[in-house]
């Protein structure tokens, strides 16, 4: 997801804004290559997907690997939630994955907009089930009842901010439930893909927008041959 975010950052440069990218370390040369600010959020992903422990729970279903892996990744997520305070000294807006929900708390403690960004349609809607959901096929009606286990995936990323809250002067516990702001309404969602590929549904609030796709213009310009 490091790509989209650089993409991000580079239009936001070429519309005038400064923008500063908080990601592990190991993705410092990526960025900075690309002309943004890296801020290090400490870590290292490629270590961490590369670990045995990932390796057996993604392949083999292990329940003793993928609760190795998941304290693991819980680890390196709160050593990420400890600095966002600092990466957001000075910010108009903080725009966070989907996965770093303790940047609500950071952005509602330094008073500026927290605007979340997500690579596919997540929103719960009465049209379609969850897309990344497993279980029995529901019928139609019922699609709501699939975003179940959206809950369940958002309480694991949620566990940072019961220790981060304190420490920003916030009280331990908050309203739950996926992109909700403190004051248990929708935050604003940029959703990186396109409607012609799923159009917006009709009972997601207006601030969920659809912007296209976010890529990075690496290869040269290309022209096809006039026989094409």
């Amino acid at each position: 997801d490091i790509r989209p975010f650089v993409a991000l950052a580079k239009a936001l440069v070429r519309a005038g804004h400064e923008p500063i990218m908080g990601a592990p370390d190991d993705f410092q040369d990526f960025i900075t290559r690309n002309g943004i600010e890296h801020f290090k959020l400490g870590g290292d992903i490629h270590a961490l997907i590369s670990q045995a422990n990932f390796d057996t729970a993604m392949q083999d279903h292990s329940m003793g690997a993928l609760l190795s892996a998941a304290r693991d990744g819980l680890r390196l997520h709160y050593e990420a939630a400890q600095k966002f305070e600092s990466l957001a000294k000075g910010a108009d807006a903080f725009i966070y994955h989907m996965n770093t929900t303790f940047a609500v708390d950071v952005a509602y403690s330094q008073k500026i907009p927290a605007i979340m960004a997500v690579f596919q349609p997540l929103l719960p809607t009465r049209h379609m089930p969850y897309c990344a959901g497993v279980g029995p096929r529901l019928p139609a009606g019922l699609a709501r009842l699939s975003y179940l286990t959206l809950s369940a995936q958002q309480a694991y990323y949620d566990f940072p901010r019961y220790r981060l809250r304190p420490t920003l002067g916030l009280r331990r516990h908050f309203p739950g439930g996926f992109a909700k702001g403190l004051d248990g309404k929708p935050v604003a969602t940029l959703h990186a893909y396109s409607d012609v590929v799923v159009p917006k549904p009709s009972d997601w609030p207006d601030n969920a927008v659809l912007t296209g796709t976010w890529t990075l213009d690496e290869l040269p310009p290309w022209t096809p041959d006039e026989r094409l």
